[in-house]
């Protein structure tokens, strides 16, 4: 348990609430996450407190600030945490070099292209990415790569790497 290696207050924050991301949750009392997202998490079985972020929050850890950055596409909730003191982007599953799931309920393609656009935005503030899936870590410039391949999907064409 992480009690064991901190005496300090322990959160918890989701990237979204699909249920490879949200399994071991049973161990916090509380869950912080986009509201967009308790809906999917209380389908899938996620329990105890919820704690709404919202883009552009920032979560401060002391020396250690975290930025909330809206990427929905993915899910509706999906968010982006990005770590300014380490310069680093936690990216849930929206970026990555591995395979994103994109179909079903809650997916939205168009959505994710533009998150994705969005994030571009804040490349400034970050020098590598921690993906949850795929390679780790990866380089920013993935982003641009994974933008062009969903708009070829979009349209109707396939993409390869």
């Amino acid at each position: 348990m992480a009690q064991t290696i901190t005496d300090l207050p322990l959160i918890l924050i989701n990237t979204h609430a699909d249920p490879d991301h949200i399994s071991g949750n049973g161990g916090f009392d509380e869950v912080y996450m986009s509201p967009k997202e308790e809906g999917n998490y209380r389908e899938n079985g996620g329990t105890g407190s919820f704690h709404p972020i919202h883009e552009g929050e920032v979560i401060d850890l002391g020396d250690r600030p975290l930025r909330i950055i809206d990427i929905p596409g993915h899910t509706p909730g999906s968010i982006a945490i990005i770590d300014e003191k380490n310069r680093i982007l936690i990216s849930g599953d929206s970026v990555q070099d591995g395979d994103i799931f994109m179909f079903g309920p809650m997916r939205n393609l168009e959505r994710y292209i533009e998150s994705l656009k969005h994030l571009e935005k804040f490349t400034d503030m970050f020098d590598e990415i921690y993906a949850m899936h795929g390679s780790f870590p990866v380089k920013c410039d993935l982003i641009e790569k994974v933008i062009e391949g969903a708009q070829l999907i979009k349209v109707g064409k396939t993409w390869l790497c």
